[in-house]
């Protein structure tokens, strides 16, 4: 909620934010950028939060894992390869600063950086994913709340 204006659904959210408190992390002003920021939105909420909900879910006791967790795992695991591999060839999906789409990804991505996911979903997390968490770590404050 924003004064008397509410909203729901987290990328309608996201993109709310940027564009009235934090222009430069959804560029308008650059297209492709955009497009490829929306990109990742819609692969992240399309595909890896399915894999977030049978592989870190579990672990936080919000459902039942599945019956082949580690098939689930492998999934997982092959999904942020790929996911790696697409969007982040720079420090970040938004290039050398945090997008929108690095704000809804890295919550997920430190929970899989986690021991116990490793351990209880088997999940491997790619080299990528774990300096993408320092760097994020290294430009967002706010993600001192997100500590092993």
């Amino acid at each position: 909620k924003d004064g008397d204006f509410c909203l729901a659904e987290t990328n309608a959210i996201l993109h709310y934010m940027a564009e009235k408190y934090a222009p430069a992390a959804y560029p308008v002003a650059d297209a492709k950028r955009c497009a490829f920021i929306d990109w990742a939105l819609d692969r992240f909420t399309g595909v890896m939060y399915a894999d977030a909900a049978k592989t870190i879910y579990p672990v936080l006791g919000y459902v039942s894992a599945p019956e082949d967790q580690a098939a689930a795992g492998k999934t997982c695991t092959e999904n942020l390869q790929e996911f790696a591999k697409v969007f982040l060839k720079e420090k970040f999906i938004g290039g050398d600063k945090p997008s929108i789409a690095d704000y809804r990804v890295a919550p997920f991505f430190f929970c899989y950086a986690h021991p116990q996911l490793k351990e209880v979903s088997c999940v491997e997390v790619p080299n990528r994913i774990k300096q993408f968490n320092k760097d994020f770590a290294e430009a967002c404050s706010a993600s001192g709340l997100m500590s092993v």
